[in-house]
């Protein structure tokens, strides 16, 4: 009975819409159609705040589709009728007309049946921006502004859904290597991995007032790794999704062979959680003087000591301003987040990724942006503006080999698997980007167009909309000097302009922004081949 009325993945089963071609479609959507319209009139009109809520934005396309379907059919109806007035009274031509006239709008309405239906559909599985497509806001920024580079490479993950999805076995070290290679060159422009780092630590130092130009070996450079889930050194268990041994070798290959980082000057960090064997062990004996600092700090690894009151929020919340002092002794950071949805913010990724460097954090009410009616003051907002965190943050790369739903719930076949974007295969993409807004704006519009409202879900029977106006932080960011919120940011008391530029793609087909498109000066999705 199911498959009667939606499309289901022959795969995983899993819901993927409403099915166009039964019965039971064409007398489901006037239904559906009336109730939703019905719906909207009842909670609205009394109180017209509630358009924002979820429900009503599921709500409002269905309706409009329906109304939009039973207005052409109904003229269409009518003129067809004028026709046989006409035609009885043996006006031939004009009967003739009449009924042409008619069919079309009869024909017509059935489009607009399946387009806004199909519209419908797709507003249940993306409702969950605040602006059409291709409408930038913010400044862009980067060696070549608003640039995100994606490449691609399924060769680089294949595992086959069974067994441990984080080995060697399951994760081609070599091809990640490549794309890590590739993304580099891609950013800046140049033909060489030497290159490409000159530039990206030359644009950084000439961005933020630096006398020199060029990385001096006595400078030290910090990584901030996603291990939300880790909490147990020994244990080999990495379902849900922490940060991939694979993607960090990969980016310590270039730092220390390519960029000329000293090891002993490299240092990974996240200090709320620990630093588990399997990305231990390996990257230890590859390159044995890199530091690693994590909560626990035993067993080889460096316990974080916290720096005390390194930045202001703008409104006071449960987060601490306290950050790890390997961190503030750094000169310059890599921000190296997963691609994931979160159990309350929606998405988890470069700004959320800096809360493993505060002692607490706001999980309640200012993360839950599905709760709200309108825009608000957001804590990852002073993260990414403080100079401390992601203000000397020189580049942030996006692990999405295996992007998952959610950030409690384990990588398995199901959830891993990209349905809609990639025909039920691994995302299997690197991400980079010298602009934080752009960087977050990309990897959310991929997590939303693929999850819907599942993102952020941490089970089948979960009901939540974690995901809907979880892009509320990036216009807070964009717009930081004067935010839809009305918030006065100023993490380190000087006021500031805008973070990066933030927009959404035109669509999960194409994948193209403004600058894409030459039609703005927003971002730029620089899709990269990866090497065959």
């Amino acid at each position: 009975m199911l498959k009667s009325f939606f499309k289901t993945c022959p795969k995983t089963g899993r819901i993927r819409g409403i099915r166009q071609d039964t019965i039971f479609h064409k007398i489901l959507f006037p239904l559906v159609g009336l109730a939703a319209f019905a719906w909207v009139i009842i909670r609205v009109v009394p109180k017209p705040s509630r358009v924002s809520y979820p429900c009503q934005q599921a709500a409002i396309p269905v309706a409009a589709g329906f109304l939009a379907w039973l207005s052409a059919t109904s003229f269409g109806v009518m003129f067809i009728r004028i026709s046989q007035k006409y035609f009885s009274r043996q006006r031939l031509i004009i009967s003739s007309l009449f009924a042409v006239i008619g069919i079309l709008i009869v024909v017509g309405a059935h489009f607009i049946y399946n387009a806004d239906n199909a519209n419908a559909q797709n507003s249940i599985v993306t409702k969950f921006t605040s602006e059409k497509p291709n409408q930038p806001i913010g400044i862009a920024k980067g060696i070549f502004p608003g640039r995100v580079t994606w490449i691609r490479d399924t060769t680089a993950t294949p595992w086959n859904g069974k067994g441990l999805w984080w080995t060697d076995s399951a994760i081609n070290q070599l091809a990640v290597d490549n794309m890590i290679s590739q993304s580099i060159e891609a950013l800046t422009g140049e033909n060489t991995e030497e290159n490409a780092w000159k530039a990206a630590f030359k644009f950084f130092n000439k961005t933020h007032g630096r006398k020199q130009t060029v990385y001096d070996k006595s400078e030290s450079v910090v990584i901030k790794i996603n291990l939300n889930n880790s909490f147990e050194q020994s244990d080999p268990n990495n379902n849900s999704a922490n940060a991939s041994t694979q993607t960090i070798l990969a980016l310590l290959k270039q730092l220390v062979y390519k960029a000329g980082v000293p090891q002993n000057k490299i240092t990974f960090v996240d200090a709320i959680r620990v630093i588990p064997d399997r990305i231990y062990i390996p990257c230890h004996q590859a390159f044995p003087e890199v530091n690693w600092v994590d909560g626990k700090g035993t067993n080889g690894r460096i316990k974080n000591v916290w720096y005390n009151n390194a930045f202001n929020y703008a409104v006071k919340n449960e987060g601490t301003t306290d950050i790890p002092m390997c961190i503030k002794n750094a000169t310059y950071m890599i921000n190296m987040p997963l691609l994931k949805g979160h159990e309350f913010s929606g998405v988890t990724l470069a700004a959320k990724n800096q809360y493993g460097s505060i002692a607490n954090r706001d999980h309640t009410k200012y993360l839950k942006t599905w709760l709200a009616s309108k825009p608000l003051f957001s804590p990852l907002v002073d993260l990414m503006a403080t100079k401390e965190l992601d203000g000397k943050t020189m580049l942030f790369i996006m692990d999405g080999l295996f992007a998952n739903i959610s950030n409690s719930i384990d990588n398995n076949k199901t959830n891993c698997a990209f349905n809609h974007l990639f025909n039920g295969q691994w995302c299997s993409s690197i991400m980079m980007s010298f602009d934080e807004v752009a960087f977050d704006s990309v990897g959310l519009d991929f997590l939303v167009s693929e999850f819907g409202v599942n993102l952020g879900q941490i089970s089948s029977i979960d009901t939540r909309t974690p995901g809907n106006h979880c892009d509320w932080y990036l216009h807070e960011a964009a717009l930081i000097g004067n935010p839809p919120s009305g918030t006065v940011y100023m993490p380190d008391g000087v006021k500031l302009s805008s973070l990066g530029v933030h927009e959404h793609w035109n669509n999960a087909t194409d994948k193209c922004y403004s600058r894409n498109l030459k039609t703005g000066n927003g971002i730029e999705l620089l899709k990269v081949s990866p090497i065959k």
